[in-house]
């Protein structure tokens, strides 16, 4: 699967084909939603975006048991909103915050963001990114 993060400003084509190489390696489909392509993120940013999101796929990946994985992006308020749903078996929210969860917290506080985790045992799980367009200090939330 795409290991590397990719050039500033090719973020959803990158997400895009990561999602293709999760359906075709792990057969797990996917539906992609972004409201609007013109995302507008600092660079640092993008850079931390997208390896949460490939943690996040990733994670997916390798424990969820999922059949699908809805991927949305959008723009509100002048932050970038990312939501990824699995239908996978889900996680206690005690016993599943492992060490790659914590990273993709710090990431998300890096640039100014939040990142918060809605998992139920046998009711897949639900990460929701917020992150200020405009990168870093924790924007008008």
């Amino acid at each position: 699967m795409l290991c590397t993060v990719g050039a500033h400003g090719e973020f959803l084509p990158n997400m895009r084909y990561y999602l293709e190489q999760l359906k075709h390696c792990s057969g797990i489909s996917y539906r992609m939603e972004c409201d609007d392509a013109d995302l507008q993120l600092e660079e640092s940013a993008e850079r931390e975006v997208s390896m949460i999101c490939i943690e996040a796929l990733t994670n997916i990946k390798k424990h969820a048991q999922s059949q699908n994985v809805a991927f949305s992006v959008a723009q509100r308020d002048g932050h970038l909103r990312i939501s990824i749903t699995d239908d996978g078996k889900g996680f206690d929210g005690l016993a599943g915050e492992g060490h790659g969860l914590s990273i993709m917290r710090e990431r998300a506080r890096l640039v100014g963001g939040t990142l918060s985790i809605t998992s139920n045992v046998g009711k897949g799980t639900e990460i929701e990114l917020d992150v200020p367009r405009c990168g870093g200090g924790g924007g008008d939330r």
